[in-house]
């Protein structure tokens, strides 16, 4: 296994320790590939390593060592290296963790262990965009420290389709200084000005040239979607309680994306409907009539001034969400 110097210094200092880890793994992980957890040392975690022995030197061997622990748990769940079903964690650690090595550095298990963490759940979540989110956090890297690491991180989860943690990354936006925050959005005008637009229209966002006209969201599950059945679509607290088949959903949308989560029957059942008016164009949707690819027979909508428009028909297994006004 070839690492850099500050790498193998390391883990020959401490080389009884992380043997004796290695064993561990290997007895209680009957899948345990010792070539994979290499290789994770070798292409993920040495470029952190490297960075960190010249941006700050005396936190190396905290970092080899929280890191060498959480590669094992990768390693053995396949979440990372040659055999991972995935290569977002690999992309985190190889290609952005380096650039933030000097944030990392000091609270190494807590926030590689988060970032990692948080890349999974991305990945993992149907209308997040992983690889925007790992772009977004590289270019970030300047303005990031050891204490703002996570706010940030959590700031462009929403931003790259994660509707769901609007409300709390708008708070961890307000937690950092307000230039950083500002910075997350494109670093135009003045974060208080910013801040109070989001706050006011969810399906505002400071690059109004995207993202204005909505997000398609669902597909048949013979596709890979989620709805086995052309869905049913209430408009209710918080976002849309959506009905297909024998599953309830939550759909969370605005001008970031959209994300679906299971929602129990009742939470349905206890909407009314809210349908929207129809005119020759399309669905009337407060200061404006939003076109509709779709038959005007079977086409049902739902609405909320805050939420947004809802369209879905009857032969399609898609929902269309856009702004109820214009933003």
């Amino acid at each position: 296994m070839s690492v850099s110097p500050a790498f193998a210094r390391t883990l020959a200092a401490g080389r009884a320790s992380f043997n004796a880890r290695v064993a561990a793994a290997r007895r209680a992980q009957s899948g345990f590939e010792p070539q994979d957890f290499a290789s994770i040392l070798t292409q993920q975690l040495d470029p952190i390593v490297t960075r960190a022995e010249t941006e700050a030197p005396e936190c190396v061997t905290g970092l080899v060592d929280a890191g060498f622990d959480i590669a094992l748990v990768l390693a053995a769940r396949n979440l990372a290296g040659p055999r991972a079903r995935q290569d977002v964690v690999s992309r985190l650690w190889r290609d952005v963790a380096p650039a933030l090595a000097r944030s990392i550095a000091p609270r190494p298990r807590a926030l590689l262990g988060s970032l990692t963490n948080a890349a999974l759940n991305i990945a993992a979540t149907p209308g997040a965009r992983s690889d925007e989110w790992l772009a977004l956090l590289a270019a970030a890297a300047p303005v990031a420290t050891a204490d703002t690491l996570l706010p940030i991180g959590q700031v462009l989860a929403w931003r790259a389709g994660m509707a769901h943690y609007r409300e709390g990354a708008l708070a961890a936006a307000d937690s950092l200084p307000p230039e950083v925050a500002l910075s997350l959005f494109g670093g135009q005008g003045d974060w208080a000005e910013v801040r109070a637009r989001f706050a006011a229209n969810r399906w505002w966002r400071p690059d109004p040239q995207t993202g204005s006209e909505g997000v398609t969201v669902g597909d048949f599950t013979g596709f890979g979607g989620p709805f086995p059945q052309p869905p049913l679509v209430r408009a209710g607290d918080g976002g849309f309680v959506v009905r297909s088949g024998e599953r309830t959903l939550l759909l969370v949308a605005d001008a970031y994306g959209a994300t679906l989560h299971p929602a129990p029957a009742e939470a349905f059942d206890r909407l009314a409907d809210r349908p929207a008016q129809l005119d020759a164009a399309g669905v009337m949707a407060g200061d404006r009539s939003v076109p509709t690819p779709q038959p005007r027979q079977g086409l049902s909508t739902a609405w909320d001034e805050t939420l947004g428009l809802a369209v879905v028909s009857a032969w399609s297994h898609r929902i269309l969400v856009t702004p109820w006004r214009r933003p």
